[in-house]
């Protein structure tokens, strides 16, 4: 071989080995591109002077939303999606061409309130759900305000927490939905959206899942199993704003379904931050045991707390606790209570004939004085008995 042939085969090789490399780096990073899409969001208001709803788009850092608001987006995996038309459009166009979006490929990105982690600079206090009911193909919304803690179907009613998506109401909570995926007797959510930041620190998307128990099928939903669903629990009972005594479930089938902040009785005085809680156990497949636990921080609501002074037969404020939950007489027979049942004090309240129950435990958790109420119906005494000791007041 001459030398100027052999100098010429060198070339080629050197030639073929960088375009190789080239197409294997653009290959990488078209796999990339593929597997993460930064997603573009639309805000929607409506325009009194124009008589009309309107868009604003942008790209998002976790920082952009605040706690407790939402924020639309369009499956930037989608085919039938172009983000960069969207640039020139007017906010009325925006908002027609999200309407006028795939229906399934249409998604709700949710910065959770700040009592259930949304206060959280980074990622986790986000969540993105697919806005089409599994149970009538319905858009549905998150209205954001005080007291509405669930994704809501304006169509037929049906309701989802904003954790996990989990259905809590309408039937989808029993499994029940009108898609063609059987899932009667499963447990339902919303089907998810893997959220991520990228590498410029925008809230981007990682390509789902559609397996019905990984991030589930739009407008079908996502089945929790019975571990899927008692870890969840567990972790949003984690990130609420104080250590909450509430068990991730109760058994036999009855789970935490909602977590939510409780109602303030009025004439209730309070004088701190810390907010009341309650939690709803339920079994959505045919029990009816329906338990709820509330919790009430004793230095927010002083009135609650247990005092040396006996009223009525209790060593409580018996005007005042009546304000969140009913008692009879202290020496009434349907009643039991003392220092040896749960936490420092309790009283429990069992009807028989009705099996239903209430029961206060008072005690504290991680330092904090609490004041637990616990209502049940179909419950044997001893169950509720239980059910005051499990929630482990000191």
């Amino acid at each position: 071989m001459t030398t100027s042939l052999r100098y010429s085969v060198v070339a080629l090789v050197v030639v073929a080995g960088i375009i190789g490399a080239t197409l294997a780096m653009l290959s990488i990073s078209g796999t990339e591109a593929d597997k993460v899409q930064r997603i573009l969001a639309f805000q929607v208001s409506y325009d009194r002077d124009l008589d009309k709803y309107v868009a604003e788009t942008q790209y998002l850092h976790v920082s952009d939303l605040q706690p407790n608001k939402i924020a639309w987006f369009v499956d930037p995996f989608s085919s039938t999606f172009d983000q960069d038309s969207i640039e020139s459009a007017t906010p009325v166009q925006k908002f027609e061409i999200l309407e006028k979006s795939e229906h399934f490929s249409r998604y709700i990105l949710i910065r959770l309130p700040d009592w259930l982690g949304g206060l959280e600079n980074d990622i986790s206090s986000y969540r993105a759900y697919n806005a089409v009911s599994p149970y009538d193909k319905c858009i549905m919304n998150y209205f954001s305000s005080w007291g509405r803690w669930a994704i809501e179907n304006p169509c037929a009613g049906d309701q989802y927490r904003l954790w996990d998506g989990l259905a809590v109401s309408g039937p989808p909570a029993a499994g029940i939905t009108s898609g063609q995926i059987p899932v009667r007797g499963y447990i339902l959510g919303l089907a998810t959206m893997p959220l991520t930041v990228d590498a410029e620190g925008y809230i981007a998307v990682s390509r789902p899942d559609r397996d019905p128990f990984a991030n589930g099928v739009p407008g079908e939903g996502r089945r929790f199993s019975q571990e899927t669903l008692e870890r969840s629990n567990t972790d949003m009972l984690r990130a609420a704003q104080y250590t909450l005594p509430f068990p991730a479930s109760i058994g036999q089938g009855i789970d935490l379904r909602i977590l939510q902040p409780a109602n303030i009785p009025h004439g209730l005085r309070y004088v701190g931050d810390d907010m009341p809680f309650e939690a709803v156990y339920y079994d959505p497949f045919g029990a009816s045991k329906y338990i709820t636990i509330s919790v009430y921080p004793t230095k927010t609501f002083p009135d609650l707390a247990l005092n040396t002074l006996a009223d009525n037969g209790y060593p409580f404020n018996t005007k005042t606790v009546n304000l969140v939950a009913g008692l009879p007489p202290a020496d009434s027979p349907a009643v039991e209570k003392g220092t040896g049942i749960a936490g420092q004090y309790a009283v429990i309240s069992f009807a028989k004939p009705e099996k239903e129950g209430v029961a206060l435990d008072w005690g504290s958790m991680d330092g904090q004085d609490l004041l637990v109420v616990i209502q049940a119906n179909s419950i044997e005494n001893k169950d509720l008995r239980s059910l005051a000791r499990a929630v482990s007041l000191q």
